[in-house]
């Protein structure tokens, strides 16, 4: 609701009309479409001619509905998320002027799981197994060092055991899974609020009228007490999120955490098969307060900054029926001014 209110009020105010399209609102060939249109306090369905941009928030799981989307595909203008998952933004950004964020990590086999764990354990000193897709944090799981035994922990519970059973617990939980979902294993980095929390930066940016990546929120995100992820946490500005840091100066780490998230963006954007508009961008911050990239969303979701969202989205939206490029970054070059 709140997304629908802010993309209504925003192509009010630039002149725009907003529909929402139902998968089965238009037929290939045709001139008109079937869209729900905001008039008089309510939504109504109604007759309208071709739109000149659609934005497509999910792929159609219908084959008649993605005939349809292949078809206006042809003829108008489609805004969509085509975005690598974590083990293809890991290589994608390998080589760019973001590689130092990197979390070191591997991608798990379907064949010999639990050695392949076991090894990046012992060369690596802790693991966090996680999906290659996004899972906003769900089955994430961890095995830290703890004396001279391991915890393997997972959302509120903890199991300190040695090494076989700590990853025996992971296997028993992804095996089954493994087939037909890639996982990957990553080093663990300790990002906490200074009283033991789980704590992230979320950076979010959009591009603007001109095709240029613009910021469009900064927030910390501080989990519940007991839970290993901090993700559906409790949200605030970046500035009061990381103003008890002591290792670097706040200010220092609120630049650098923007100016990280665009360099992601621009260094993703136009490569071959990545289509974007927009990114949430998840970063890490360890004990010394240096920055790690979690994860790089095509498709965030955001409570807290739907206004200004809406704002550049509907401003990219008329730039694209304008007749700029959907997929060529502008001025980006993959390098930025990124304060170590």
């Amino acid at each position: 609701p709140l997304r629908l209110r802010a993309m209504l009020a925003e192509a009010a105010l630039q002149g725009a009309e907003f529909c929402i399209m139902p998968a089965d609102g238009c037929e290939a060939g045709g001139c008109e479409v079937q869209a729900h249109v905001w008039r008089d306090g309510e939504w109504r369905r109604e007759r309208r001619g071709l739109p000149d941009v659609l934005i497509v928030r999910a792929t159609p799981v219908l084959k008649a509905a993605a005939r349809t989307l292949e078809w206006l595909r042809s003829v108008r203008p489609v805004i969509a998320a085509a975005a690598p998952d974590k083990l293809g933004l890991h290589d994608r950004l390998m080589g760019s002027a973001v590689e130092r964020y990197l979390i070191p990590q591997r991608a798990l086999p379907d064949e010999g799981l639990a050695e392949a764990i076991a090894d990046w354990l012992r060369e690596r000193r802790s693991a966090v197994i996680k999906p290659a897709e996004s899972s906003r944090g769900k089955r994430v799981h961890f095995i830290i060092p703890q004396g001279d035994a391991w915890a393997y922990r997972r959302d509120l519970d903890t199991v300190v055991c040695g090494l076989g059973e700590a990853v025996e617990a992971v296997v028993r939980q992804i095996a089954g899974r493994t087939s037909y979902r890639a996982y990957l294993v990553q080093d663990y980095v300790r990002s906490v609020t200074p009283d033991g929390r789980a704590f992230h930066i979320r950076v979010d940016v959009h591009k603007d009228g001109r095709g240029e990546w613009r910021l469009v929120n900064a927030s910390g995100t501080v989990g519940e007490i007991g839970y290993s992820v901090s993700n559906q946490g409790f949200y605030g500005k970046i500035e009061r999120a990381v103003k008890q840091r002591r290792a670097r100066p706040p200010g220092d780490i609120c630049e650098e955490a923007k100016a990280a998230a665009l360099a992601v963006a621009r260094a993703l954007d136009g490569q071959p098969g990545v289509v974007i508009s927009e990114l949430g961008v998840d970063l890490a911050l360890d004990d010394d307060d240096r920055i790690w990239l979690i994860e790089a969303n095509a498709l965030p979701l955001a409570t807290l900054h739907e206004l200004e969202r809406a704002r550049f989205a509907v401003e990219y939206s008329l730039a694209v029926a304008d007749g700029l490029p959907i997929g060529a970054a502008r001025g980006a070059t993959g390098a930025a001014d990124v304060r170590r």
